[in-house]
């Protein structure tokens, strides 16, 4: 298998087990739910919270297989092109660290919601809330120096560049979004449309590595038999 297909599938598993860690506590109550329905959903549904917090912290670990491929992929030009591409891979570990810091709050909650109150309950499923939230700003700065070392190095096709720096100033707007419910609210934009537009950067990345690898193969096999 080829170093691109690799980087590619890490890029598109990665995403799918984020979505599917979503989707299994996509009833989970929100930011803006009383202590007590908090903490009750966390007993009662201990083995989902749990499964989720895994495949999500999989998922992010995963992907740096995707993060270091594409790195590879765009640090080979120019010192500027070479700065972006450094800036970004560090970002994205540091992405993966504070995401997987807010995840534990969450693992804490559902492990020992039974033993909790309904006050700490509350609390921790706001720390998650918050971290998330927060972690849109390192995840801008994961997607904008990739996207400039693509606009500047022409290595991925251009519109991948701008469509990084689009998502990217999503992501900071995420970043910020503090408002007590709504749109503006941690339950908002970070959560409902900062991440699929994260997921269909990577998934339209990877995908174009994808074919690449598909062509390097035959016309590597042809240069062997020429």
């Amino acid at each position: 298998m080829s170093e691109q297909r690799i980087v590619a599938v890490a890029g598109i598993g990665g995403a799918v087990l984020l979505l599917i860690g979503q989707i299994v506590v996509i009833n989970a109550p929100t930011i803006d739910s009383p202590a007590a329905e908090i903490r009750a959903w966390a007993i009662d549904h201990r083995a989902e919270g749990l499964t989720a917090i895994y495949l999500l912290v999989l998922g992010f670990a995963v992907q740096l297989i995707f993060w270091a491929g594409l790195w590879r992929e765009l640090r080979n030009g120019e010192a500027v092109e070479h700065l972006m591409a450094n800036s970004g891979l560090i970002a994205a570990v540091v992405l993966t660290a504070v995401l997987a810091g807010g995840f534990v709050l969450t693992a804490m909650l559902d492990f020992r919601a039974s033993q909790l109150s309904d006050e700490m309950a509350k609390s921790l499923n706001d720390l998650t809330f918050v971290s998330v939230n927060l972690s849109g700003i390192v995840t801008a700065l994961t997607l904008a120096p990739f996207a400039m070392a693509i606009l500047l190095g022409g290595r991925l096709p251009a519109w991948m560049g701008w469509f990084g720096l689009a998502v990217a100033a999503v992501h900071l707007i995420a970043g910020g979004s503090f408002a007590h419910a709504g749109f503006f609210s941690p339950q908002g934009i970070g959560v409902y449309v900062a991440p699929p537009l994260y997921y269909a950067w990577i998934i339209a990345a990877s995908v174009i590595l994808l074919r690449r690898s598909e062509v390097a193969v035959p016309q590597a096999l042809g240069a062997l038999t020429s």
